[in-house]
């Protein structure tokens, strides 16, 4: 098994995303207080322009990166699995666990629609 160096938003995306999305929440709510303090109107704008915006693209990003991260991770599992546990061959598709008889067989073969057949282990 080599061993790669992943890039860094995927060994620590998942920090740096929750990270932005506590900083987007507390930018919103700033934005909020300081609307609410605010007396005059482009001093409002301008609380929502800095604060809320600002707070929605960091949460957003930060909601990505989190996601981001979660499927590269997956993605990695995912093919460890098929490299280190590829069937055979036809014979081990049709086997369940330790060699035992497939539960159910799906037959797709010149068949309008998919078919399921149950068989009963012996």
């Amino acid at each position: 098994m080599t061993t790669t160096k992943h890039p860094w938003w995927l060994r620590h995306g998942r920090f740096i995303g929750l990270g932005l999305i506590a900083a987007g929440l507390v930018l919103a709510l700033g934005a909020c207080i300081g609307v609410q303090r605010a007396t005059y109107l482009p001093n409002e704008l301008a609380y929502i322009a800095t604060g809320g915006i600002t707070g929605v693209f960091c949460s957003v990003t930060g909601a990505a990166l989190v996601v981001a991260t979660e499927l590269g991770c997956s993605r990695r599992r995912l093919d460890r699995l098929v490299d280190h546990e590829a069937p055979a061959g036809p014979a081990a598709l049709a086997t369940g666990p330790a060699g035992a008889p497939a539960e159910a067989v799906v037959d797709l073969v010149e068949r309008p629609e998919p078919h399921l057949v149950a068989r009963s282990p012996r």
